[in-house]
């Protein structure tokens, strides 16, 4: 962008609004404006007092220097035009857990979302090439013909040729951002989120729950019905959640309770619950059984309980309520670390705590009574 102002303003109309001759981080206006490139880091951007400030590829901000740009904008005057201080941020959601991610979900709240992908921008498409045997057709569907942009025809038909479905849905179409680095990239929404109960009749139905322990993190707690219908594996159905941080067991419990749902039958926890607190020298799983809980932990390694709730997601025995939203959005933003591609441990970041309460969840269902059973192989 610099590259294009400084080549814009290099014209013989345009030159005479320099005040000096422009360097490679900056250009100054005789107007007084002015136009600096800062490199991503806090010391270079919290150095700063502007009107408008703009952040590109904001997929690949660093959050501690993301969360200082937000601190920099001023209003003031440029001449005698007042300008209002503003942030605008420009990238590609590559990530469905990244910060654009979270920058989209908050349109209407203080912000404003433009978007746009290749074919708002491309050229006229010629009258003489073939929209049915053209590798754009599925996209494009004769769009081209009348558009009136600046991108080649031919630049997108190479780059299809080039490009996986994917990668060309999220760069250049703006339609989905991958999902190559989530725990549980099989979840689907339109697939595994039901409203209605599929259930044939209530004799067949129990009601378990899955919660995981926190503090300064949040506890969770899920209410699921599981489904006998008669199928080689139980239906599982989450139909409602519960979070809240920064409360005692107690005080979780109370307002648990108070939603009013039937107590289940059984529920499965962190294991680590049965470390004592140091103020009540009580256990977790020992202040939920005196509160009437049946408990149960199960001990397992972390793929275990994942490879469980995958092979219930393609198996579709596991569905979720819409009601359930943090569940969901965990679900489709669990990921692991981008920068640690043979690392199979999820970042905590946020969406483990729900995902973990599932995992509690379903484990312990299938770990059924704990009775050993012995088979010849």
């Amino acid at each position: 962008m610099f590259e294009y102002l400084r080549a814009m303003l290099d014209r013989p109309l345009l030159r005479p609004m320099l005040a000096k001759p422009a360097t490679l981080r900056e250009i100054r206006l005789v107007n007084g404006s002015r136009a600096t490139v800062l490199s991503q880091s806090q010391t270079s951007v919290r150095g700063v007092r502007v009107h408008k400030l703009r952040c590109d590829e904001v997929e690949l901000f660093k959050p501690e220097v993301w969360q200082a740009a937000q601190l920099v904008t001023r209003g003031g005057k440029c001449g005698d035009v007042v300008v209002s201080g503003v942030v605008e941020s420009m990238s590609t959601m590559h990530q469905p857990f990244g910060l654009m991610s979270k920058l989209v979900e908050r349109d209407g709240h203080g912000m404003r979302l433009l978007r746009w992908c290749a074919l708002d921008v491309v050229e006229k498409c010629s009258a003489q090439r073939a929209c049915d045997t053209c590798n754009l057709w599925a996209d494009c569907q004769g769009r081209a013909k009348e558009a009136e942009g600046f991108v080649r025809v031919d630049d997108l038909v190479r780059q299809r040729q080039r490009s996986s479905d994917d990668a060309w849905a999220t760069e250049m179409l703006c339609q989905r951002p991958t999902r190559d680095e989530l725990v549980y990239a099989r979840f689907r929404e339109e697939v595994h989120v039901v409203e209605r109960s599929m259930s044939s009749g209530e004799e067949n139905v129990v009601v378990v729950g899955g919660m995981d322990f926190g503090v300064r993190n949040p506890s969770v707690m899920l209410w699921a019905r599981v489904v006998c219908d008669g199928g080689e594996e139980a239906v599982v159905e989450v139909f409602d959640e519960y979070i809240a941080k920064e409360l005692t067991l107690d005080e979780h419990l109370d307002r648990i309770e108070a939603r009013g749902h039937v107590k289940p039958i059984w529920l499965g926890v962190d294991p680590a619950g049965n470390q004592r607190n140091l103020q009540t020298r009580a256990t977790d799983i020992e202040m939920l059984r005196a509160r009437g809980y049946r408990v149960r932990a199960k001990s397992s390694r972390l793929y275990d309980g994942i490879e469980r709730i995958r092979r219930r997601l393609d198996q579709q025995t596991l569905r979720i309520h819409p009601r359930c939203g943090a569940l969901i959005k965990a679900m489709q933003t669990y990921h692991f670390d981008t920068h640690r591609p043979h690392d199979a441990t999820p970042v905590k970041d946020g969406p483990d705590h729900v995902c973990d309460a599932l995992r509690y969840l379903v484990l312990n269902l299938e770990a059924g009574s704990g009775k050993v059973e012995v088979r010849g192989y």
